[in-house]
């Protein structure tokens, strides 16, 4: 299993990593918890709770650019360091590590974002304070070096024993390895278990993650016959001949069935992103049991890279992940509740299944 001098760069500043890294990793942790305390009244606003940012959060930008412009060291720095450190030395077991990670930014930086780009142009003008996009940068700048610091120099030669042992035509031997193999035990199977068990969950949280992330964004297409509903929301009487019902005059929001789905409509005056907003009762795949689906795959993705890693900073982050998408998922769970009212699945949980 992976030992502590192997945490960084090999040499004589491979102490002075360790000691940053473990930096980052308690770093995280503490700011989960701050996170999650400070959020409890007043939830982060982008998305749904946009409306409550203050003057201080400063000017706003769109959404979309948002996304990619905060995740985007942790592309480049693995994708760096990756060149830097010759592929991991060849390591297998490292170079898997680093491309999971780098796989899921990948993704957001490109796929994700760009995809919030091409909602319809309503959902584009999407914004969210500069102060959200800057602080999470820095995250990603230093969570994205310790990441990938670790995932190239920690040590799995534990893992690759097992691996040698249980498929010896996979992996030949290199010279002087035959020593090596034979001092392979238990204990070095359960090691490439543990690694295979993690990678599993990541890939798994990640499905979960990128499917429900695409269901939201579908829902948040607005067609434009639901354009009336501004007028609905603002009218004296309660139901009008569109079938647009008036829950709150005073915020101007209005509910309509659309097929099998309730549908609520609000009308963002906001200047740098006013239009028609619709939210509809998400109902695919884990939505049937969770209202964030999205938080919950996104937590089994980095819990299951944790396992996979198996070293402190990877547990540190996927800590951190819980606290703080814990929190917003519960504050979301709330959010529908209260918009949808009776319509909303009494049985969801708000991010765990059974559990939260």
């Amino acid at each position: 299993m992976g030992t502590l001098p192997s945490w960084g760069p090999p040499g004589e500043g491979a102490n002075l990593w360790s000691a940053l890294i473990l930096l980052v990793s308690f770093g995280q942790i503490a700011l989960g918890v701050m996170v999650n305390l400070f959020s409890a009244e007043t939830p982060v606003p982008w998305g749904k709770f946009r409306s409550r940012a203050k003057p201080f959060w400063g000017p706003l930008v769109p959404t979309w650019a948002a996304w990619m412009f905060q995740e985007l060291p942790s592309v480049l720095i693995p994708a760096a360091i990756l060149l830097w450190s010759q592929f991991c030395h060849g390591q297998l077991f490292n170079m898997i590590v680093v491309m999971a990670f780098t796989l899921h930014y990948l993704h957001r930086v490109f796929i994700y974002s760009l995809r919030h780009y091409r909602l319809p142009e309503s959902r584009r003008r999407d914004t969210v304070p500069i102060v959200l996009p800057l602080s999470a940068f820095m995250f990603c700048f230093a969570n994205g070096i310790a990441q990938s610091l670790t995932g190239c120099y920690f040590n799995y030669s534990s893992e690759m024993r097992g691996f040698r042992y249980l498929f010896p035509n996979w992996a030949p031997l290199k010279d002087g390895e035959l020593e090596m193999l034979h001092k392979t035990n238990i204990w070095d199977t359960l090691a490439l278990f543990r690694f295979a068990f993690g990678l599993v969950i990541f890939f798994y949280g990640m499905a979960v993650n990128v499917s429900a992330d695409e269901h939201l964004l579908q829902l948040k297409t607005v067609r434009a016959h639901d354009a009336v509903v501004p007028q609905a929301a603002s009218s004296t009487s309660p139901k009008n001949q569109e079938g647009l019902v008036t829950l709150r005059r005073s915020s101007r929001i209005a509910a309509k069935k659309d097929g099998d789905n309730f549908v609520t409509f609000k009308y963002n005056a906001h200047p740098h992103g006013a239009g028609l907003t619709a939210y509809k009762i998400p109902r695919a795949g884990w939505f049937q049991q969770v209202s964030c689906a999205n938080y919950w795959g996104e937590i089994c993705e980095w819990f299951g890279y944790a396992i996979m890693c198996n070293s402190v900073v990877a547990f540190s982050f996927a800590l951190f992940t819980l606290l703080f998408l814990g929190r917003r998922g519960v504050q979301t769970h709330k959010w529908y509740k209260v918009r949808f009212g009776a319509n909303y699945p009494e049985n969801r949980r708000a991010v765990i299944p059974y559990v939260l």
